[in-house]
């Protein structure tokens, strides 16, 4: 035999919980027609038969996630060291320190070498900035700009610190070989500037094979200011002067021309 009970949506609107049909065992087993609704939902519905619902376990708090290790000051500046090949560029961070410092280095012993600057204005004024000759400034009027003096003692590096300011240009850098190294290449000597802005490390390698023994000055790059404050770019410009000149590095217009500068006293 076949039974079926028909109940529609509208007959149970309210309810949330709905008994169609029972079956039960009553000497036999007997089938019985409810169409019961429950308003209460199965709480409701459990309640009719004697029972009751059991609540649910209330979920464990969500641990907040533990936050990171506070980093050392000595991690949070490790330096990052990069090596520019002639023509590079890169941007120097901004306020990383309140000076940038620049060092000329070598890795033959007993040699010595000067480290100069060629500063460039906007209104296209040109100071010459070292500790070797007369007609070279040890600073610029504004300060923004200065030489650390000569240095002669085996491991000490000459410097020039340098700040951005919205009068200067660009800064060319250079190295000039005192005579009595005698001859051999920049690269040889394994001479070098570096570019210490606070954590940030930028070194110009002298590379070139093909440079003249006899070339004694080595204009590494440029510092490029830009508009922004703060905003430096160093470029690695990598020229040699000709062979046996004395005469430093000059600008014509805003690019470096090697060996039109006045002529360098000799150590």
């Amino acid at each position: 035999a076949a039974l079926s009970l028909e109940l529609t949506g509208a007959d149970f609107a309210g309810e949330k919980a709905l008994i169609a049909i029972e079956i039960y065992r009553k000497d036999e087993w007997r089938l019985a027609a409810v169409a019961s609704g429950f308003n209460g939902g199965l709480a409701a519905l459990l309640q009719h038969y004697g029972g009751e619902q059991m609540e649910a376990p209330a979920k464990p708090a969500a641990t907040p996630p533990t936050p990171p290790a506070p980093q050392p000051e000595s991690a949070a500046l490790k330096p990052s060291k990069i090596t520019l090949t002639k023509g590079q560029k890169i941007n120097l961070n901004k306020n990383a320190a309140s000076e940038i410092v620049i060092e000329n280095g070598w890795t033959a012993k007993n040699k010595d070498y000067d480290l100069k600057a060629l500063v460039r204005y906007r209104d296209g004024r040109l100071v010459y900035i070292g500790a070797a000759n007369a007609d070279e400034a040890l600073a610029t009027s504004e300060g923004a700009i200065r030489h650390g003096g000569d240095v002669r003692a085996p491991g000490e590096l000459e410097k020039i610190l340098v700040k951005w300011h919205p009068d200067i240009a660009s800064v060319a850098v250079s190295s000039y070989s005192a005579l009595e190294n005698g001859t051999g290449s920049f690269r040889e000597y394994g001479v070098f500037v570096r570019i210490t802005n606070g954590p940030q490390v930028v070194e110009i390698p002298a590379k070139s094979a093909s440079a003249k023994y006899n070339s004694y000055t080595l204009c590494f790059g440029e510092l490029l200011f830009g508009q922004e404050p703060g905003s430096i770019e160093v470029q690695n410009l990598e020229m040699y002067s000709a062979p046996s000149s004395e005469n430093r590095i000059g600008y014509q217009g805003a690019k470096v021309v090697m060996d039109i500068g006045p002529i360098g006293q000799t150590k």
